[in-house]
């Protein structure tokens, strides 16, 4: 395959990722699926994908002091295709007049009244040191910089100045940065360790036992592995140990009756079955029924028996009392801006108000369906203190029934905060940031 149709077929992937509102994982595998990339280039269209997406403000700062007129406003393609021709000359480091050449041609085909503009805005970037034009440049502040410099949205980096040190900050954003290592569960209840672990070493994979949760299995390199036919065969599941620790919160018994209610795509869902040795029940419940038909295809692929789904709001579905309820709620999801490349520019601080609403209306409907005696686990994937503790508080506030049971009973003390809630920061955990506080219904 020729460097241009890899340039191609990511300019393709960013193109639908900007019509569409699946996630990126999933136009990128449905981009492979339909196209005829060699199993061997995957990677290097995978990579400059991430590479592009996580530079975007960057390269959309550089790209806007060259562009006249409105660059937001511009056509998808055009933005798209300079994005792609600035990351290759000057992260990439691609020669200048092969990369610009190739990335016209490309441009020519979609409107050739455009492909000027391209090469002329291109053109102006070759001599320039960007890095250095950002150091220099008297307009930003400190904040502005260190977002351009570390790849993060502004308002963010405004936030976690109220929260974090500046090392911590520093740390967060580089661990976001970072190419996420691939974390799997293997299935305990269809084989034993010694036998995956054979699967493992026969087909020569590297890998390290989590120390704290030896279910879960951090892969170096899974390119060359039969990763999806492991997960075909049930015997894996890719998952971050941190979703698995809000699972032993959960602490489900055998025989109990639990109910996961913002359940999609289902990894906790059939963690939660598995720890039961799949004995009782973990009713799924997701407001799409798209994605509810994951949660079965991992279901069948797992062979849990104990699983069963329904279609429904949870912030309004009525169910007979629950032994434990996890509201895993939807957020920000700043802690997951590793795996999530996309996420850092797909939210901004605007859309807390409206999430924490929905935060507020799951716990309130879930607090109803929690037995006496049973426990409401809250958790979400943001380090955001209104979608934490501040949603806890105003919980307990509403809800004095409901005292929190410390996190410690159930998760090793590495990962308790002093308030008894379980907190994971990636960059000292080494894993994806998370947040759940155990809450019982006394009588």
């Amino acid at each position: 395959m020729t460097e241009i149709n890899t340039r191609k077929w990511a300019f393709q992937i960013l193109q639908n990722l900007e019509r569409k509102e699946n996630h990126l994982n999933q136009v990128i595998d449905e981009c492979f699926t339909k196209s005829q990339i060699p199993p061997e280039k995957k990677k290097a269209v995978y990579s400059m994908v991430i590479g592009v997406l996580r530079h975007k403000n960057l390269l959309d700062f550089i790209l806007k002091k060259r562009f006249h007129g409105n660059f937001d406003k511009s056509q998808y393609f055009v933005r798209n295709l300079l994005r792609i021709g600035l990351y290759q000359l000057k992260i990439e480091k691609k020669p200048a007049y092969a990369t610009i050449n190739e990335i016209v041609k490309i441009a020519k085909r979609k409107d050739k009244n455009s492909s000027g503009l391209i090469n002329a805005i291109l053109q102006k970037t070759v001599d320039s040191d960007i890095f250095k034009e950002i150091k220099n440049d008297q307009n930003l502040s400190p904040a502005q910089k260190l977002a351009l410099e570390n790849l993060h949205p502004e308002w963010l980096i405004n936030r976690w100045s109220k929260m974090f040190s500046d090392d911590e900050i520093l740390a967060l954003c580089d661990w976001n940065n970072t190419p996420a290592a691939v974390t799997i569960r293997f299935n305990f209840l269809r084989r034993s360790w010694i036998e995956f672990e054979s699967i493992l070493k026969n087909v020569g994979a590297e890998f390290a036992r989590s120390k704290t949760n030896p279910v879960f299995i951090r892969m170096t390199n899974t390119s060359k592995l039969p990763l999806k036919q492991w997960i075909a065969d049930g015997w894996c599941s890719v998952q971050d140990e941190a979703a698995g620790w809000i699972c032993h919160l959960v602490d489900p018994l055998p025989n109990e009756k639990i109910a996961d209610l913002c359940a999609a795509p289902g990894g906790k869902t059939t963690y939660l079955a598995q720890l039961m040795r799949d004995k009782g029940r973990v009713l799924a419940v997701d407001i799409s029924q798209k994605r509810l038909e994951q949660i079965k295809t991992i279901k069948s692929q797992l062979k849990l028996a104990s699983i069963e789904w329904r279609l429904g709001d949870s912030t309004q579905i009525s169910l007979p009392p629950q032994d434990r309820i996890l509201v895993d709620a939807p957020c920000l999801g700043t802690g997951v801006l590793g795996k999530r490349v996309d996420g850092r520019w797909k939210k901004s601080e605007a859309d807390l108000s409206q999430l924490t609403i929905l935060q507020k209306n799951l716990l309130e409907n879930a607090a109803k369906l929690v037995k006496l005696g049973g426990a409401l686990i809250y958790s979400t994937c943001s380090l955001e203190p209104e979608e934490n503790w501040k949603m806890v508080e105003q919980f307990l506030q509403s809800n004095p029934k409901f005292r929190i049971e410390n996190a410690n009973q159930w998760v090793p003390a590495q990962f308790v905060d002093a308030r008894g809630g379980l907190f994971i920061f990636p960059p000292s955990h080494k894993m994806d940031g998370t947040f759940a506080v155990r809450m019982k219904k006394d009588g």
